[in-house]
């Protein structure tokens, strides 16, 4: 779509008139029309694939498309259009072109048709929506991918990697056949992700931006692979939510840490500001352990060094490591003691 599209008339007036309020009855049914037809098209591209692969037909994607759409035309009392005038308050409408404008526009119009995507999954495939929560929490909570936004469709790169996206991108068949090497049935999301960070990281032929529905497919089909012997205990819902996993480590580490607080700073074997470094490096190391994540990039050394750039190995093992090893026992023991009080 240009801006010379019949959709598009005079999208620069449009805007300004939703900035200052003025839009009269004509240019709001222009604007939603150009909105909705920019949804119906990000819809019909990211949900048809997966409707076929779970067995849903008949979607109606122009009602979809309306109700993805409907917070950006929600009124304040005076009438304005609040999500739009914000939005675009924060843009240099004047030194933007006809074409800035309209991407800006489809930018936020596909970030509400992202989150009605994940609604509908949730509604259509209820597993495939779990599946779809909990890798938006383990990513969240972990930080271990970067979500990406490409042309309307969500991908995951794992974190600090570089994207390769002028190679080809892993087709779904591929991805689930090589996934599935390592990966096992009753793995859960989080762990899924840490096989998937480690297979992305490890090749050089493939893209390592992979998009977010592709993979959660990619889960699910594992999970409810037809071999299982038991096809009704799978791992779709865990047991803790990662937001939960974290707490209840941190609140392990916490203890452990204050305790030994008083051996290592109150004595002068370490100064506090060392301490607390160690404290974040101890529980980040922790939680990934119960989530599955075992890469040498969130190594004790790697975690110390994020925080002191100018650490050397040949220092970390002199005068570090066997500290870190050490608090580290000492927290996971206590972690595991916490879950399994809280199971």
């Amino acid at each position: 779509m240009t801006i010379s599209d019949p959709l598009a008339p005079d999208l620069r007036t449009l805007i300004e008139a939703a900035v200052e309020d003025t839009l009269t009855l004509q240019q709001l049914n222009a604007l939603v029309k150009l909105c909705h037809s920019m949804a119906a098209v990000a819809l019909r591209r990211k949900i048809a694939p997966v409707m076929l692969d779970s067995g849903v037909h008949g979607t109606n994607y122009r009602d979809l498309a309306y109700d993805c759409i409907a917070e950006l035309f929600q009124q304040g009392e005076n009438g304005s259009l609040l999500q739009i005038r914000a939005y675009f308050q924060g843009i240099d409408r004047a030194g933007s072109s006809d074409q800035e404008l309209l991407t800006h526009l489809r930018r936020i119009v596909f970030t509400k048709v992202n989150h009605g995507v994940v609604r509908f999954y949730g509604e259509a495939d209820p597993d495939l929506g779990k599946i779809l929560r909990n890798i938006r929490l383990s990513i969240q909570a972990l930080r271990n991918f970067t979500v990406v936004e490409r042309f309307g469709e969500t991908f995951l790169l794992p974190a600090f990697s570089p994207s390769l996206e002028n190679l080809p991108p892993f087709g779904r068949e591929e991805l689930e056949r090589t996934l599935r090497g390592d990966a096992r049935a009753d793995d859960h999301v989080p762990a899924m992700l840490a096989h998937l960070s480690r297979l992305l990281r490890g090749q050089h032929e493939h893209s390592r931006l992979v998009s977010l529905t592709t993979v959660a497919l990619t889960i699910k089909s594992i999970y409810f692979t037809p071999e299982r012997v038991d096809p009704g205990h799978v791992a779709v819902e865990d047991p803790f939510t990662v937001s939960e996993i974290l707490t209840l480590v941190q609140s392990a580490c916490s203890e452990v840490l204050g305790r030994m607080a008083a051996e290592y700073v109150d004595s002068g074997k370490v100064e506090r500001e060392m301490f607390r470094k160690y404290t974040l490096v101890v529980e980040k190391n922790v939680a990934l352990r119960f989530t599955g994540e075992e890469s040498d990039g969130h190594s004790l050394f790697c975690g110390l060094k994020s925080l002191v750039p100018s650490l050397s190995e040949a220092e970390y093992r002199v005068t570090h490591r066997a500290r870190l090893e050490y608090l580290s026992r000492l927290a996971y023991k206590r972690s595991v003691e916490i879950l399994r009080m809280n199971s």
